[in-house]
């Protein structure tokens, strides 16, 4: 990626996980695959094809019955950089949305 975009300092350790799973899944697969993420505060949900359609803080799923579905609580709304947005827009968006750590995505 060109020196200064946000693709030079993504990582590509996160936890990712699907719509139909229940808190349950997503604690579990967090333990078990969490070890090496970087981001643990923030959970991806991504469609049958891996594409981002959400993403939602970990918070969400500590304070919710371990039977509720991601999908009965994910509120369809989130923020994404993409691989070429500069550092400076990274920061801006950081500010603008308070968050700590953002998505980085792809043309596709």
């Amino acid at each position: 990626y060109p020196e200064g975009s946000v693709g030079r300092l993504m990582t590509p350790d996160f936890i990712a996980i699907h719509e139909d799973w229940t808190v349950k899944d997503v604690l579990d697969h967090v333990r078990e695959f969490g070890h090496d993420s970087e981001t643990l505060n923030i959970i991806y949900v991504v469609d049958e094809r891996g594409k981002l359609i959400d993403d939602l803080r970990m918070r969400e799923f500590l304070l919710r019955p371990l039977d509720a579905r991601v999908s009965d609580f994910r509120d369809h709304t989130f923020t994404a950089l993409k691989v070429n947005d500069s550092q400076h827009e990274a920061l801006n968006a950081f500010r603008k949305y308070d968050r700590a750590a953002l998505p980085v995505v792809d043309s596709n």
